[in-house]
């Protein structure tokens, strides 16, 4: 994601669930999350998975307040329906369960 316009743009413009993890490159917790959320992602059908990396997109964490990472928030028309912080496998195996 390259900043707030098109993320923003992207969630007017589609009626899929939005699986946003919010990460940054120096989280440990964050880059092992990373590969499984790219391979649920991969496989998903009714929502869309995007990565954002807060260290580039302070923009976009300063909006949706993300102050602890790893952080996944879930959008729907435009509006956060759920959403979890930490790096728990298993419930983040289930909140993804639920939308994708």
């Amino acid at each position: 994601m390259t900043d707030l316009k098109a993320f923003q743009t992207l969630l007017k413009s589609t009626k899929e669930s939005v699986i946003v993890l919010f990460s940054a490159d120096f989280c440990g917790p964050c880059q092992r999350l990373k590969p499984l959320f790219k391979k649920l992602g991969s496989t998903a059908v009714n929502s869309i998975f995007i990565i954002v990396d807060v260290s580039d997109n302070d923009d976009i964490a300063s909006e949706y307040k993300i102050n602890r990472i790893p952080e996944i928030k879930v959008f729907k028309e435009e509006k956060q329906i759920d959403g979890m912080m930490g790096a728990n496998e298993e419930s983040f195996k289930k909140l993804i369960d639920k939308y994708a």
